[in-house]
């Protein structure tokens, strides 16, 4: 590799994890404001790694399945929007009603909404892509995984300490509608972020470096970010986090090489007890949100209601979906029409284009939430792009620790995350996408593919088979007439 490709290379790394760093910093849940600045980051990032790309003179080495899904996506998304039969006017604060240019195809209700969606989500899923890339350098994966970590640690430490003291550190997080963690406005998210980085220190804590500092202080990161997973309010988040650790500890142990049945129980011992103090510490900072859980589960709740509206915006155009974006603008017309048992248990209120997107004006479910906007169509492409990873990570062996620990904590961490987006939205808020962005390229791009990989050797018997059919066949082409 070329000295200035590999320089821009590494320089394309730097920016687009430093924009990952300071994401659950900048923004809180679905704010327009800051996202901006971190789509311009990643934005820059891609296209340094475009240039070093350019000059090596090389083949970005990213799966060209996962490529094609992401061009189907963003194909999709860019003719609902395109074909948009509304859009906002700026200048007159009102939504005017434009020329659809395929009038037989359901577009977009709001033009304008959909192009900020699909930006958001175009940039994030390139990212991803260079990332993958860049993944196949070996000191990527720890250097990844130690951000990962100390930036949790530190979001973990800032919430616990805000929600034991009462004191709010950013004003804009209390603006949102949710409990307040360190930056994020909505506990839920605060959860899924914490519960996204949680697996990073256990990997760290189980196969990262030998050497005792390191141990201590992986240690330690796991400790912060063990209390933000106990102060926090969400309560799927305190159980999510119980159940990593639980896991987490229970296969790394098993595989463990070198540590005899006492060393393993007494683990298995610790960790157990390190869960009741998770759990009792967060039964009892959450006690009150804890007693709300029986109304919670009813059918008829404020949740249950929002699902029933973005199901019957599904229902309204199930193969193509409303568009992108689109469901916080159809939200109030629906409720109002179909749902309007959802006044009494929700805060609805109209979008108005430039304002923060509150969690009010969400489905709090986001494969619902994406079946509505992006149809049935987009749901498959979308479902199919989050699950590539933890099917290719699941389809391949290694033998060394730390890649195997790696592995099982990615699809962990994933795997959460995924169960925890059917009741809140983290799909949505830029900084969970970006962590999972990384995670999915660690599991995809620190893995060799069939043509890197070293071949295997293959059985006596068959090298022996193949070469007596090489003999016969070099025999018979002397014997012919045509070789004398």
């Amino acid at each position: 590799m070329k000295p200035v490709s590999a320089a821009l290379e590494l320089l394309a790394g730097l920016v687009l994890l430093g924009a990952i760093v300071v994401a659950p910093w900048m923004i809180s849940p679905l704010g327009d404001t800051d996202t901006t600045r971190l789509e311009l980051a990643l934005a820059t990032g891609v296209g340094i790694w475009i240039v070093s790309v350019v000059v090596a003179l090389r083949r970005p080495r990213v799966p060209v399945t996962l490529v094609a899904l992401v061009v189907l996506v963003l194909a999709w998304g860019t003719l609902m929007t395109l074909n948009g039969r509304a859009r906002y006017d700026v200048a007159t604060h009102a939504v005017v009603a434009v020329i659809r240019p395929i009038t037989w195809l359901p577009g977009s209700v709001d033009r304008t909404a959909s192009a900020h969606t699909l930006i958001q989500i175009g940039v994030v899923l390139i990212a991803t892509l260079v990332l993958i890339d860049l993944a196949r350098w070996q000191e990527m994966r720890p250097v990844a995984l130690w951000m990962i970590a100390i930036n949790g640690a530190a979001v973990g430490a800032v919430g616990a300490i805000g929600r034991v003291t009462h004191h709010t550190w950013f004003q804009h997080a209390s603006r949102q509608g949710g409990t307040p963690f360190a930056a994020f406005g909505n506990h839920g998210n605060a959860a899924a972020y914490i519960d996204l980085v949680l697996p990073a220190a256990l990997v760290l804590v189980a196969a990262g470096r030998r050497t005792r500092g390191a141990r201590l202080i992986a240690l330690g990161l796991c400790a912060l970010i063990l209390a933000g997973a106990a102060t926090q309010a969400s309560k799927a988040g305190l159980a999510a986090a119980v159940a990593i650790v639980l896991v987490f500890a229970l296969v790394t142990t098993r595989r463990a090489t070198g540590v005899s049945a006492r060393e393993r129980s007494a683990l298995r011992f610790a960790a157990l007890g390190l869960i009741v103090v998770i759990a009792g510490a967060g039964a009892i900072l959450s006690r009150n949100r804890w007693s709300e859980l029986p109304s919670e589960l009813t059918i008829h709740g404020g949740r249950a209601d929002v699902w029933h509206v973005a199901y019957d915006v599904w229902d309204e155009h199930r193969l193509t979906g409303s568009g992108p974006g689109s469901f916080k603008i159809l939200l109030p017309g629906v409720t109002a029409t179909r749902e309007p048992q959802l006044f009494r248990n929700w805060i609805v209120s109209d979008y108005v284009p430039g304002q923060p997107v509150t969690i009010w004006m969400v489905a709090d479910n986001d494969p619902l939430q994406t079946l509505a906007e992006w149809g049935v169509i987009g749901a498959l492409f979308f479902g199919s792009i989050l699950l590539f990873p933890v099917v290719r990570s699941l389809r391949l062996r290694t033998d060394h620790q730390f890649d195997g620990a790696l592995r099982f904590g990615g699809v962990l961490a994933l795997s959460v995350l995924y169960v925890h987006s059917l009741i809140d939205f983290p799909l949505q808020v830029l900084a969970i996408q970006m962590i999972a962005g990384l995670w999915a390229a660690m599991l995809i791009g620190g893995s060799k593919s069939t043509s890197d990989r070293e071949p295997r050797a293959e059985p006596r018997n068959r090298r022996h088979a193949r070469a007596m059919r090489r003999y016969r066949r070099e025999m018979l082409s002397r014997d012919a007439p045509w070789s004398r």
